[in-house]
């Protein structure tokens, strides 16, 4: 049986994240998430997790609060895609030209592997320090948040959808189900 057909929101993320349901995110909730993610597992696997985790807190928590609220959340939301996301760009084309190029055996699904050697790429591209284990990191979260059907592809329909909701600046709240 082929997997469930279910596209990612801001909305059904930022639900997973939340788990104690007051609508915000800790840290300790972003932590737990990184880590669902598999990035404590191997080599530095602590070390990923807290960068991760204190990376995400640092592009989320405006107000510096310790708490990522629902709006900034979608506020800071369309950094968080693997695409140019500058004034005026259209996230959802822009979606499907990265998902295009990143999908390297074109069997219309990125992979693990295709995710973090094309993010690798571009971060090395941008001279990023540390290029490998920030994609691998990137990439797995990455993979834990688009692959909402998790049949172990993103696919351009999970891509693209999470790229419409973040363009439209996300049609549903985490309350709406």
């Amino acid at each position: 049986m082929p997997p469930k057909t279910s596209k990612p929101t801001m909305a059904s993320v930022f639900r997973r994240v939340d788990k104690d349901k007051d609508k915000t995110l800790s840290k300790d909730e972003v932590k737990e998430f990184v880590k669902d993610a598999g990035v404590g597992k191997g080599w530095l696997g602590g070390t990923k997790v807290n960068m991760a985790t204190n990376e995400m807190m640092d592009k989320f928590d405006s107000d510096k609060n310790e708490r990522v609220t629902w709006d900034e959340f979608k506020r800071s939301a369309k950094h968080a895609l693997p695409v140019k996301s500058g004034r005026g760009t259209n996230l959802p084309a822009e979606a499907a030209s990265w998902h295009g190029k990143a999908d390297r055996n074109a069997d219309s699904g990125v992979d693990s592997k295709e995710l973090s050697s094309t993010i690798e790429r571009e971060l090395k591209q941008n001279e990023t320090p540390m290029a490998g284990t920030v994609a691998e990191v990137a990439s797995k979260i990455g993979m834990h948040v688009i692959d909402e059907n998790k049949d172990g592809k993103v696919d351009a329909d999970e891509l693209g959808s999470l790229a419409e909701d973040i363009q439209s600046g996300g049609a549903a709240s985490p309350a709406d189900d």
